[in-house]
């Protein structure tokens, strides 16, 4: 009995000191945890859904956002690649960048989404080719949101298959400026130059981009010297928006974006009838939008946006 007692009088010891002994490593970490900084995810929200702003979780629609952090840090160039991987959704370009561009939502044709760039409508319903997201840069992109399902009762009947709305880099979102210099394959350059700020009740955002390329032939070159050419591609872009706060319940904001691209490709039948084809095929695209608005508080429950778009 006495060695079973002191059996038990020395687990217990060792017990209570490996205790104590955890307890001493664990007060540190303790310490540690109460000191430092306290970090809060917000919920993510839309706006394309009801046009105001609500928590996605009440959204009654499916709904995908890509914030400026996942845009920001991502791998993808060009628009049209960061929107490969939302379900149901599928985009289409024909060859390098710059490429012919169609988006197909849950099956239906390509002519149904309807797209808005900074608010501006800029898909057609007969084609969907007045703005190719193969065009856009990521980085000019401070904000997507991917509305799925019909959506004709606030975007009328060409939104058949839901709604993609762009936004490009918002005011003041990063204070100061930036520069861009790059290298890459292809004997590729982009460079660009931005600022943002705001002073007072002013903010702004100003953004130039460019983006040269040597490219690649998408064709075999197995076909002919007409397929075997790399196929160039050039890319500029300058966006810019400013806000002006009259009040805390009025506020004045412009935004435009314009986009200059040449885009080569290659012929599309190697056993073209006419027999082998020469010079260059390519394309030429040169556009603008721009959006002059007001927002304005009626009641506290009642906010108003008034814009004249082109």
């Amino acid at each position: 009995m006495n060695q079973i007692s002191e059996y038990k009088l020395n687990t217990a010891s060792r017990l209570v000191i490996a205790g104590f002994g955890l307890a001493c490593l664990a007060a540190p970490a303790r310490s540690q945890e109460s000191s430092s900084e306290t970090f809060f995810e917000l919920d993510a929200f839309s706006i394309s859904a009801n046009r105001i702003e609500i928590p996605v979780q009440q959204v009654g629609s499916t709904v995908d956002v890509l914030d400026a952090l996942e845009l920001q840090n991502g791998r993808d160039i060009f628009l049209v690649d960061a929107l490969r991987d939302i379900p149901g959704l599928v985009m289409r370009n024909n060859g390098g960048p710059g490429g012919t561009f169609g988006i197909t939502t849950r099956g239906l044709s390509s002519n149904r989404p309807t797209v808005l760039l900074n608010g501006i409508e800029v898909s057609n319903p007969s084609n969907g080719q007045i703005l190719n997201l193969g065009n856009v840069f990521t980085s000019s992109a401070s904000r997507v949101e991917v509305l799925r399902g019909p959506q004709s009762s606030l975007y009328g009947a060409d939104a058949l298959a839901g709604v993609i709305s762009v936004d490009t880099m918002g005011v003041g979102s990063s204070s100061g400026g930036r520069a861009l210099f790059g290298y890459g394959s292809f004997d590729t350059y982009d460079y660009g130059l931005g600022h943002s700020g705001s002073q007072g009740a002013l903010s702004w955002s100003v953004d130039g981009l460019v983006h040269e390329s040597e490219g690649f032939s998408a064709q075999s070159p197995e076909y002919g010297a007409a397929w075997a050419d790399d196929d160039t591609y050039d890319n500029t872009t300058l966006s810019g928006a400013v806000q002006y706060d009259l009040s805390e319940d009025v506020n004045v904001h412009a935004s435009a974006i314009y986009l200059d691209t040449y885009s080569e490709f290659d012929p599309g039948d190697p056993a073209w009838v006419w027999g082998v084809p020469y010079g260059d095929h390519y394309a030429m695209t040169e556009q603008l939008f721009l959006r002059v608005g007001s927002d304005f508080k009626v009641r506290d429950n009642w906010t108003s946006t008034a814009n004249i778009a082109y």
